[in-house]
């Protein structure tokens, strides 16, 4: 049986996730703009993400530094990953609902790309 073709990408975003004191979580892209903020009940999704990138970073001995990136696939799968780490994650697997809280940050970069003209 053939298997089905890869999906390839139609964006992908470098982005930074910073805590905020309140709780929140903010969002910016590698290149400064502020994408969007997570509330605190969402940012407790979003940081069980990065716990599992960070813990990959600490045992490949690389730094924390680097951005992570959200790619999107034109089969609509959202992939979060660490090109430092060689880490993918497919948001897909914590259900339509947190995988949608994640592609508000794709949807957030689109908005910012047109904004530039680019």
């Amino acid at each position: 049986m053939p298997s089905a073709p890869a999906a390839s990408i139609v964006a992908a975003y470098d982005v930074h996730f910073v805590d905020q004191q309140d709780g929140t979580l903010a969002v910016q892209l590698h290149d400064g703009p502020q994408l969007l903020v997570f509330s605190a009940q969402e940012a407790g999704f979003a940081r069980g993400v990065l716990r599992g990138f960070a813990r990959m970073r600490r045992v490949s001995g690389a730094g924390m530094d680097a951005p992570l990136r959200l790619t999107r696939l034109t089969d609509g799968r959202f992939l979060m990953q660490d090109p430092v780490a060689g880490t993918t994650v497919d948001l897909g697997v914590f259900g339509s609902d947190n995988a949608a809280t994640m592609a508000r940050i794709w949807l957030a970069g689109d908005a910012v790309k047109a904004s530039r003209g680019s």
